[in-house]
């Protein structure tokens, strides 16, 4: 099975001013992230607005996410979908174009059985074949620990989960339930540090798409014992994390492509009916990069 480990940031999907992909941009955020020394990346997933895109989108982001990559790292496809015949269509494509695994959240309109759902991941891995990452992120659909236990032993193809629920508590007890079975991955942006900690084997967290560098950082001070400066670095990031994911109500990804253009690249847009920042929320953004760049913590050394 593919290694999908450590950082493996979740990529923004940049939209033009009329709402389209623009793959050129796409591209280049991608060369930044690999420049970045990231273990892998994903696409199309929350941060990459994959719920707003449409099937043909997703191949060709996905496409574009292959093809730059080039076999140097795993690329992770996101399924985010109301059916199992919606995400067994975007495995498909995933499959055709050469990435390595899906990341699928549950269902996100109805509630599904707990039957259901081993339906559902059975049907995104019969359609795939291909590796699956459990995107435990939808609040009313939750995956508990025993639940993934129970996928585990009835879908072959699944290969991880990636735990998104915003609580410590859960993501403790999925490492004890199946941390021996299952990969188990982080998304507790402002908790980054002490998830590693605790034993998650990597990240597919928001913020790495902001400061991939800064967050390579951050795991591999935790993997080689250096806690002051892993300590040090979760201090420095903590403001923008919460300024640009965790502390959001809503209008997400756009703190996220608000970061990212503070720091120097281009996001793009997002897509309707998510909005640019503006006014208050980009100030409280910005003032949060500032803060770590004051803390001495730079996602590109040359500009902050």
């Amino acid at each position: 099975m593919t290694d999908v480990h450590g950082v493996v940031p979740p990529i923004v999907t940049p939209f033009d001013e009329a709402g389209e992909i623009d793959a050129d941009a796409l591209r280049e955020e991608i060369r930044y992230h690999l420049d970045s020394g990231v273990n892998g990346v994903s696409v199309a997933g929350s941060t990459g607005e994959g719920n707003a895109l449409s099937v043909d989108e997703h191949e060709l982001v996905y496409g574009v996410a292959v093809d730059e990559v080039d076999g140097s790292v795993p690329v992770v496809a996101g399924v985010i979908a109301t059916s199992a015949r919606e995400a067994a269509a975007k495995a498909e494509r995933a499959r055709d174009v050469g990435a390595d695994a899906v990341m699928a959240t549950p269902p996100h309109y109805e509630r599904p059985t707990d039957d259901g759902l081993v339906d559902y991941f059975a049907a995104v891995g019969d359609a795939g074949g291909l590796p699956i990452l459990i995107y435990d992120v939808i609040e009313k659909v939750d995956v508990t620990a025993d639940l993934a236990a129970r996928i585990a032993d009835e879908v072959p193809e699944l290969y991880g989960i990636k735990q998104s629920g915003g609580d410590m508590h859960g993501l403790a007890h999925m490492l004890n339930t199946v941390g021996d079975e299952l990969t188990v991955l982080t998304a507790l942006d402002d908790l980054l540090f002490p998830s590693y900690v605790l034993g998650a084997e990597g990240t597919i967290g928001g913020v790495t798409s902001v400061y991939p560098r800064v967050s390579v950082d951050l795991w591999e001070a935790v993997r080689n014992g250096e806690i002051d400066r892993a300590r040090a670095i979760h201090e420095a990031t903590l403001p923008l994390a919460r300024a640009a994911v965790w502390d959001r109500d809503g209008n997400y990804p756009g703190g996220v492509k608000a970061a990212i253009e503070l720091l120097g690249r281009n996001p793009g847009h997002p897509r309707n009916p998510i909005v640019d920042s503006s006014g208050a929320d980009r100030e409280r953004i910005a003032d949060a990069v500032a803060a770590m760049r004051d803390r001495g913590v730079y996602e590109n050394p040359a500009n902050g």
